[in-house]
């Protein structure tokens, strides 16, 4: 089982160049059950379990997840030298 730490740091890279000036330590996860055909469901979820990085990957997902849904959400860190017009691009 993979800690969250690794889940940040492969989620860092796949985004790259988006998150490159962003710590991945400074990336926060929530864990949602979304299918992937509710877009409304993006705009104002449920961000009621945070992934804790020293936890793995097991202790939020015991068993096979369903196809078709989203089960993370990404919050880059807010940073006042981010600017306005930058931070829809990072939520993408």
């Amino acid at each position: 089982d993979e800690p969250i730490s690794k889940l940040k740091e492969a989620i860092k890279a796949k985004k790259a160049p988006r998150f490159d000036d962003i710590p991945a330590d400074e990336l926060k996860l929530w864990k949602v059950k979304i299918p992937d055909d509710r877009d409304s469901e993006l705009v104002n979820p449920a961000l009621d379990v945070e992934l804790l990085a020293t936890r793995d990957v097991g202790d939020y997902w015991t068993k096979k997840l369903p196809k078709r849904h989203i089960y993370v959400i990404v919050e880059p860190p807010v940073s006042t030298t981010t600017s306005s017009r930058k931070l829809p691009e990072l939520r993408e």
